[in-house]
């Protein structure tokens, strides 16, 4: 008997300290759906950098504004002609809140001085209501260096730690 409520004990015991310990419990985070698409201009700064302004709305920023680089980091090995690059891109909202999310993309030419790029991001950082948030998801969009203009679309999940 005594050790059926010791064993009984500690389950309980881990099971408190497993609960406490979860970043995702809904005590700590609030976690919802992000989408937003964003268009501006793209140029090329270097020969294997490229930046990106612009605007656009998304869930939970609302309208606001988009700064990115992207660093070509070489040929991709699954895809012809694709270049693999690691982007960055910081959201900002009206009223200042920023998050910032890095993707590991594929870029494909479709058109001479067009390109197709998708990936998967992760949230990088953040202020304001997004400092210390978490998150992933998935990006896709398209860049046409002879006219200098982008567009994207952005999809996935965050959590908020909440106040």
């Amino acid at each position: 008997m005594i050790s059926r409520r010791l064993s009984i004990g500690a389950v309980l015991g881990l099971l408190v300290l497993a609960l406490s310990a979860s970043p995702a419990s809904g005590a700590e985070t609030t976690q919802v759906p992000i989408q937003g698409t964003y268009s501006g201009t793209a140029v090329f700064a270097t020969a294997n950098t490229v930046t990106f302004q612009g605007t656009g709305v998304s869930s939970h920023l609302g309208l606001g504004t988009n700064q990115g680089i992207a660093i070509i980091t070489g040929p991709d090995s699954t895809i012809p002609g694709g270049l693999d690059n690691t982007n960055t891109e910081t959201f900002t909202a009206a009223n200042g809140d920023t998050i910032t999310v890095t993707s590991q993309d594929v870029a494909v030419p479709v058109a001479p001085g067009v390109t197709h790029g998708t990936g998967t991001w992760k949230v990088t950082s953040g202020t304001g209501r997004f400092l210390r948030a978490t998150g992933n998801g998935t990006l896709s969009g398209q860049a046409d260096f002879s006219r200098g203009t982008f567009e994207f679309e952005l999809a996935g999940t965050i959590c908020i730690p909440n106040s």
